[in-house]
């Protein structure tokens, strides 16, 4: 790294080229980080742009619904869906926004834009907490709130409705990786008793609950 890279700002996107002087790809840069570069495009002259960041939010959307009856899921998983640093859950017409890099960061007004023309949600709200942030010299903020958000939100799994809050709840309000997790363990409780540990709203004895547990025992250090 020369001094004009440790000269970048964090999150400046660049392009990256081998010893050879071969294009890698355009990624977010920040020499304030242990991950330097984060890879966007494997397209050097990639502009990334709303229209390029809306493209990827239009592709992580059709697999979701490829995958799911209800809006109700991840939308985007960062790498795994092109975007780096950037987690959306979606919650029907509310979405949670999690800028976790410094390129992302940056992006952040591409990236409500886009997430308009995606789905159009009516509320969107926008996460700047965790220990990630922290990692790329970022400084944690209060949620910003764009639309009207009361609190709680609805949210639907398994056939189960849970009223969750998603300014004062872990991280962004649900642990959406677990769903299969939940329904396998609510399965094998039907006729038995069940304990769920660090319980937070119940996602786990709730659903064993319904599918016929004996008795559900909740227990979590949070007194709220």
């Amino acid at each position: 790294m020369n001094l004009n890279a440790k000269a970048l700002a964090p999150g400046t996107l660049v392009s990256l080229c081998d010893a050879n002087g071969d294009g890698i790809g355009t990624a977010m840069f920040n020499p304030r980080s242990l991950i330097c570069a984060r890879i966007l495009s494997r397209d050097i002259s990639a502009t990334i742009d709303t229209s390029w960041i809306a493209a990827q939010l239009v592709s992580a959307l059709n697999l979701r619904n490829r995958m799911f009856q209800v809006p109700y899921y991840r939308l985007v998983h960062a790498e795994a869906d092109g975007l780096p640093g950037l987690i959306i859950d979606r919650f029907d017409e509310t979405c949670v926004v999690q800028l976790n890099t410094a390129g992302m960061e940056l992006l952040s007004s591409k990236v409500i834009e886009a997430l308009k023309n995606a789905i159009l949600p009516k509320t969107i709200l926008i996460q700047r907490q965790g220990s990630a942030r922290m990692l790329e010299g970022l400084d944690a903020a209060s949620p910003d709130i764009i639309g009207n958000y009361s609190g709680p939100t609805r949210l639907e799994e398994n056939g189960n409705t849970f009223l969750i809050d998603l300014l004062e709840g872990q991280k962004t309000g649900w642990f959406f990786d677990h769903r299969e997790n939940r329904l396998r363990a609510a399965l094998l409780s039907q006729g038995h008793r069940m304990a769920d540990i660090y319980s937070y709203v119940g996602g786990f004895g709730l659903q064993g609950a319904v599918k016929g547990a004996s008795e559900v025992l909740f227990v979590d250090r949070s007194k709220r």
